[in-house]
């Protein structure tokens, strides 16, 4: 039987570190609005083989996520971030990110603004991560001794290094680490030219400002190519995901691997690589979500429109080579995948394929951020929420005339627990907030009390007789494949089409020639209103 993805990871884990206490780490350099992205590789992928690694092999194992605070800010993140002030732009592209201002004057500097958003949320999403700035771990004495020792010997160092950088080899005695101008703050635009190994000291020259200077070695960075096996190291990671651009054949993480080996000494450890993620909003494809870039939605965000669990289903149950574009407007997709997967998870749907069931249900388990539920929770179908949650406005505050609603058309059953009415109501605040922000014109609605003259001009005779037919047979309640066979009766009967038949319903419900689901409209509003409109004309 084919092992899922995650757990095969998970086994090789424990299988090559068959001792002690697992290290697993990612990394963020937050050179923008952190998106819900990285939440794939970054924390899902890690995430997951932790809880397996203590569940099903009783390991502890600790899950780090580096905070590249010391890495400069690049000029298109300036330009972003301070877009009508040029002379800001000027003076920070290079400055590390936590010696930056934060554009919008509420965070302490650039970084914590922007991680704000994607931090603060990390406990809802279920990630339970301890976080390492590299501005703290320069100060750490572990980090210390090893620069020490990769200085001291920075001969050998650049003659390992540029094997790799045949177009533009360092000299010999180039010192592979970037001070921070104790004049200007730009670490990308220092260069070493000495070093104090005793009094822990560099000295160096700035190409901003032009001016030279003397700091600690705390207060500068290695080459990022040296950096990252320096973490490995320090941290001593075992587990490390990383995204398609260091995947390469001879690039970065290949060639990090080999320098943590023959400079640090130390076994690179595990990983596995993963595919972007593309966004798509009101129609427009915007590509790849980018921090530096502006592009991208922060896990608040989601979190307004959407539940972790549904984020978290839709990574897992994807294999990480596979890319994502998640589509705003039709978000439905993902709520639809995500119940399916429950209904089979909980039996009330089957699922023939035996691997494609074994997968999904994988997939549901790990997605869960509190465990899996007792019961199945109750199922109120995305397309039918918004509808509810327009037509009860339930952004003013009053969530009794959605659940009566529901309670009716037998979504949410008499014996629902609080959490269960919790989960609900959830949803159906999320709906609103995606009709608000995302939703195309279709979705968004409101129900007239009246048929407009202007709509009854538009109707012809065997429009209005449908509607008239339509408006008799629900005058007593009915299923919702009695109201589509009907549909197809009347239509056929009368010579309609159907697309007509249903721009008919709109115009007459909505004032427009088209909305969401029929259906969702009347077993919302209920059989006898929609009768009376549709009698009337």
């Amino acid at each position: 039987m084919e092992i899922f993805w995650i757990d095969r990871l998970a086994e090789q884990v424990n299988e090559k570190f068959p001792e002690g206490v697992i290290h697993l780490s990612c990394g963020l350099s937050i050179r923008g609005p952190q998106h819900i992205g990285r939440i794939r590789g970054e924390l899902c992928l890690p995430s997951a083989i932790k809880r397996i690694l203590e569940e099903k092999f009783g390991r502890k194992a600790i899950h780090y996520i580096v905070l590249y605070d010391m890495d400069g800010l690049k000029e298109k993140g300036a330009k972003n971030g301070f877009p009508n002030d040029p002379e800001k732009q000027k003076k920070y592209v290079g400055v590390s990110l936590f010696n930056v201002e934060d554009p919008f004057g509420c965070h302490e500097n650039w970084m914590e603004h922007f991680w704000a958003d994607f931090g603060d949320y990390l406990d809802e999403f279920g990630f339970e991560v301890k976080i390492v700035k590299t501005s703290e771990f320069y100060r750490m004495e572990e980090t210390k001794q090893l620069i020490k020792d990769l200085l001291s010997k920075r001969e050998k160092v650049v003659e390992i290094v540029n094997r790799y950088r045949k177009r533009n080899p360092w000299p010999l005695d180039h010192i592979p680490i970037n001070p921070i101008c104790q004049h200007c703050l730009s670490i990308n635009d220092t260069k070493a030219v000495a070093v104090d190994l005793e009094n822990y000291t560099v000295k160096y020259v700035c190409n901003k400002c032009g001016k030279s200077g003397e700091t600690s070695l705390e207060n500068a960075k290695l080459n990022w190519r040296l950096e990252w096996p320096a973490l490995w190291k320090v941290l001593h990671i075992e587990f490390e995901p990383y995204g398609r651009d260091h995947a390469a054949a001879g690039g970065s993480r290949e060639t990090c691997g080999i320098f943590s080996k023959e400079i640090f000494g130390y076994e690179p450890p595990l990983g596995e690589w993963y595919e972007w993620v593309s966004l798509k909003v009101h129609g427009k494809n915007l590509g790849e979500m980018t921090a530096s870039g502006f592009i991208g939605i922060t896990p608040k965000e989601w979190l307004e429109i959407a539940t972790p669990e549904i984020l978290r289903y839709l990574f897992i149950s994807t294999r990480p080579h596979t890319s994502i574009t998640i589509d705003l407007d039709n978000i439905s997709f993902y709520y639809n995948d995500y119940d399916k997967a429950e209904r089979i998870y909980f039996g009330v749907e089957e699922e023939s394929n035996e691997r494609e069931r074994r997968n999904i249900m994988r997939s549901y388990e790990l997605a869960q951020v509190k465990g899996v539920r007792e019961r199945i929770p109750p199922q109120v179908p995305f397309d039918f929420a918004c509808v509810v949650a327009q037509i009860t406005r339930i952004d003013e505050g009053d969530v009794e005339p959605a659940l009566e609603i529901l309670r009716r058309t037998s979504h949410l059953p008499s014996d629902a627990t609080e959490e269960e009415v919790e989960y609900v109501i959830r949803r159906l605040k999320n709906a609103m907030n995606w009709v608000k922000k995302y939703a195309p014109e279709q979705y968004k609605i409101e129900i007239k009390e009246e048929v407009e003259e202007t709509v009854l001009s538009q109707l012809s005779p065997s429009q209005k007789e449908a509607l008239r037919r339509m408006g008799d047979f629900l005058k007593k309640e009915r299923a919702e494949n009695e109201i589509w066979d009907f549909i197809n009766e009347v239509c056929e009967e009368l010579g309609v089409e159907k697309k007509e038949f249903f721009k008919a319903c709109y115009l007459v419900l909505l004032g427009k020639p088209y909305g969401p689901r029929l259906v969702s409209i009347i077993k919302s509003l209920g059989e006898e209103k929609i009768s009376k409109l549709f009698s009337s004309v």
